[in-house]
């Protein structure tokens, strides 16, 4: 829908950590963690402060194919 709020997927490399985890083109990332993204900034600044913890794991909601799902991405590798 026009009103969906988040960041829209336009490019992913099948060898990094969210195509592994199976991150699409065509996605929105609404959420990371529990929080809420409305800007690529925002999702910047927050992936980056996971990258500086011990066990980085993003918990990443999606808006995907008229449905709404989780994917989680492993930041270590």
């Amino acid at each position: 829908p026009l009103d969906t709020r988040g960041v829209f997927v336009f490019q992913v490399d099948r060898a990094s950590p969210g195509g592994i985890a199976g991150l699409n083109i065509g996605d929105i990332i609404q959420e990371i963690n529990g929080k809420q993204i409305t800007d690529l900034s925002t999702a910047k600044r927050i992936i980056e402060e996971e990258l500086n913890r011990t066990n980085p794991m993003q918990m990443v909601k999606v808006w995907s194919n008229r449905a709404t799902h989780f994917v989680f991405i492993d930041l270590k590798k």
